[in-house]
């Protein structure tokens, strides 16, 4: 038994000398490390599957990249350098631009946006999706197109959950002609606020004030198959209830 034990010592000390197991410790070691990597892939992958289910909004996402992506395991950061495309699931936003980073249920960042969902369609020069408050902000030059609708501002908010768009600053729009400090659209009503300084026209009917925050209720209805807005000075309390945490 002894010399056996011998024996066994001796041919180790052959195999250390010769590299081999030194090879082989560190072949089990990169065996390990390549297995922590993948657990921990899964178990991100499973987390977001997770918050998919979970109906939220801004949690299903499919990137389409148009170049190279690139992931940064550290920080969970991915970047497309030669942008994409990347739709929500559930919200049903579209948004297509030249360079693209985002982090899985924390935000997207993007310059050059096109986006798409039931707002209508906007061009902006610099966009941000923060996913823990679901809000879509949007800055620079933002241009928004929603049937005949054209308008132009500084700002753009689109909160998701609640469906309401606000646009602010030097907000200018066409169908109807108006002009505003800020305008807050609810799409489930048909009802929007315009924040003053305003003008509003619609044909030869013109209202306007020079107060700052002063408001003016429009409501959209069907008018033989069109679309037109009543408007009012005195905003409907309900509807002032609704839109007063989005007041600029």
């Amino acid at each position: 038994m002894i010399s056996v034990l011998l024996w066994l010592q001796h041919e180790y000390r052959n195999l250390m000398s010769m590299g081999v197991v030194r090879q082989m410790v560190k072949r089990i070691l990169n065996l390990k490390t390549l297995c922590i990597l993948l657990l921990m892939f899964a178990g991100f992958s499973a987390n977001v599957q997770n918050e998919t289910k979970k109906g939220d909004p801004l949690v299903g996402l499919t990137v389409v990249p148009f170049g190279e992506q690139t992931f940064d395991i550290a920080t969970g950061l991915t970047t497309l350098p030669q942008g994409g495309e990347i739709t929500d699931r559930v919200s049903g936003v579209v948004i297509t631009a030249p360079f693209i980073e985002l982090q899985q249920g924390v935000f997207i960042k993007a310059k050059t946006v096109e986006a798409s969902g039931e707002f209508g369609i906007f061009q902006a020069s610099e966009f941000y999706i923060d996913f823990e408050s679901s809000v879509i902000r949007a800055g620079g030059e933002v241009t928004l197109s929603k049937d005949a609708t054209t308008i132009h501002s500084e700002q753009l908010s689109y909160f998701v959950d609640t469906k309401i768009l606000r646009l602010s600053g030097g907000v200018v729009g066409q169908s109807p002609a108006i002009e505003a400090e800020a305008i807050i659209l609810e799409f489930s009503s048909g009802i929007a606020l315009l924040v003053g300084p305003y003008t509003f026209t619609d044909g030869v009917f013109t209202l306007s004030s020079k107060i700052a925050n002063s408001l003016l209720e429009l409501v959209a209805v069907e008018n033989e198959g069109s679309s037109i807005f009543e408007a009012a000075t005195e905003v409907d309390p309900e509807s002032l209830a609704r839109f007063q945490e989005y007041l600029p």
